[in-house]
C-alpha cells in the first residue's frame, strides 16, 4: 500500500468521475469531496482480508479488484471483479461489521478512500451531499434486492 501525495495524484491525472455513485454532484462539491479523501495505490496485494474491519469507503479509480470468499474447505472462491468506478466499503457507512470477503488488488490498483466518519459528517454538514446520500441509498437497496432474489 502506498498513499499518494497530492502532487503524485495530479501528475497521474487521478480524479473521481461524476458517474455512478457520484452522478448528479455539482463539480465544485465533487472537487471538495475528493479533497477530503486520499488516493492509495496497491499492487498484487490484499486490500481487505476476511474478518478485518473495513476502515474506509473507497472508489476504484484505476485497475481492478478481485473479490473472493472462503468456502467450507477454506478455499478462495471468486465472487466478483470490480473495476473503475466501483466502490468498496459502502455498507460500512451504516454498520461496522468485519468483512466476510477478501478484496485483492488485481495488478496495480488505485483507490480513492475516505473514512466513514468523515463521509457521515459531510452528509450532516453539507446540503450538496444529499445527491450522494441518495445514490448510496439506491446502491445499497439494489444490493439488498439482489441478495433477496438469491
Amino acid at each position: 500500500m502506498n498513499i499518494l501525495s497530492e502532487e503524485q495524484a495530479v501528475a497521474r491525472h487521478l480524479s473521481l468521475r461524476a458517474a455512478g455513485l457520484l452522478e448528479g454532484l455539482a463539480p465544485d462539491f465533487l472537487a471538495q469531496f475528493q479533497s477530503g479523501g486520499a488516493f492509495v495505490e496497491y499492487n498484487q496485494q490484499v486490500i481487505v482480508a476476511p474478518g478485518e474491519p473495513v476502515d474506509y469507503v473507497s472508489c476504484i479509480v484505476a485497475g481492478g479488484v478481485k473479490i473472493s470468499r472462503l468456502d467450507a474447505d477454506y478455499a478462495k472462491v471468486p465472487v466478483a471483479r470490480l473495476g473503475v468506478g466501483d466502490w468498496l466499503g459502502v455498507a460500512n457507512l451504516f454498520t461496522r461489521a468485519p468483512s466476510t470477503e477478501e478484496a485483492f488488488a488485481d495488478g496495480e490498483v488505485v483507490l480513492w478512500t475516505i473514512p466513514p466518519d468523515t463521509l457521515r459528517d459531510l452528509f450532516f454538514d453539507d446540503p450538496q451531499a444529499v445527491p450522494l446520500l441518495y445514490n448510496l441509498a439506491a446502491h445499497l437497496a439494489q444490493k439488498l434486492a439482489a441478495a433477496a432474489r438469491e
